[in-house]
């Protein structure tokens, strides 16, 4: 059967091709949409800006694997098919991440919406844990800590393998999180 893709997925799939050709600022929703064929009026429904766009392929890429930790992904898998998935849309990924002109960073957008699954995920497996001050600290300390080195080293030519780049990040985890995740 033929999967029809969303009005959401449309737009995302269009400023994903745009970003081949232009850069994330000079796109326009007028580009999104004509190169998707729906009109504006069509993508204000869906989205507030392109930033807001931007946010939900990022958000969908996320809750996509995350859904699969403990399921069908340990941590380390996890890390390397979200890594996967950026290298995929590399050109997308790679102008996003070098993209200065969005009013809030993408990094941010990125680590908050992993921290929401990471700290769920965690407490679903440890309910008596969810206030506890220190490990939701170390959670906060060690996504900003991997998403930053992961950025870092997808713009820098990805010149140590992936495999080895998550082993990095698996081995820098905090002791308290290894519990959960390892």
């Amino acid at each position: 059967m033929i999967r029809r893709l969303t009005t959401k997925e449309l737009l995302a799939e269009s400023i994903m091709e745009l970003a081949h050709t232009m850069e994330i600022e000079k796109i326009t929703i007028a580009n999104i949409t004509d190169n998707c064929g729906v009109s504006s009026r069509t993508f204000y429904n869906n989205f507030t800006d392109k930033y807001d766009l931007i946010q939900w392929v990022f958000i969908r890429h996320l809750d996509e694997t995350y859904g699969k930790l403990g399921v069908e992904l340990s941590w380390t898998e996890l890390m390397v098919q979200l890594i996967e998935v950026m290298m995929q849309h590399e050109t997308f990924y790679r102008k996003v991440f070098l993209d200065t002109s969005a009013p809030i960073g993408y990094m941010d957008a990125m680590v908050n919406h992993s921290l929401g699954l990471l700290k769920s995920y965690i407490h679903q497996q440890a309910p008596e844990m969810a206030d506890d001050e220190f490990l939701n600290f170390q959670i906060q300390m060690y996504l900003h800590s991997a998403s930053t080195m992961t950025v870092k080293w997808f713009l820098e030519g990805q010149t140590v393998p992936l495999e080895t780049v998550v082993r990095y990040m698996v081995d820098a985890m905090p002791n308290q999180l290894q519990e959960y995740l390892t």
